[in-house]
């Protein structure tokens, strides 16, 4: 993940782990939020650093479906079950302290933005 300032110039960078397959979110305090193909959804600070990594069961990713960020905040960000991106997938609700609030699973294709 790299940010930039508006002069193209290189502000920071922090390795992931894995390859971002969804637009960062951001909220009112300037931290990221995105999910991972690699079976997890990330946050990150203003500045780099990562906050918190929130685990999806083994096979599950997030594939083109950026957060949507509530004004209670409640991030909310659509998986695709066991990597079946026509079998199914869930809606999950996390905190933005990155613990988890609901998730509903249901056996129809969540497209890209919850």
């Amino acid at each position: 993940l790299y940010a930039f300032y508006p002069n193209g110039t290189l502000k920071w960078k922090t390795y992931t782990g894995s390859g971002m397959r969804s637009s960062p979110s951001l909220d009112k305090n300037g931290n990221l939020y995105f999910g991972m193909w690699h079976s997890k959804i990330m946050s990150v600070t203003p500045d780099g650093a990562i906050r918190w990594t929130f685990p999806l069961p083994e096979g599950d990713r997030v594939w083109g479906s950026t957060a949507a960020i509530s004004d209670d905040g409640t991030g909310y960000i659509g998986s695709c079950i066991n990597m079946d991106m026509n079998g199914g997938g869930e809606i999950i609700a996390l905190g933005l302290d990155g613990t988890l609030k609901n998730s509903v699973s249901k056996k129809i294709h969540i497209p890209f933005h919850p």
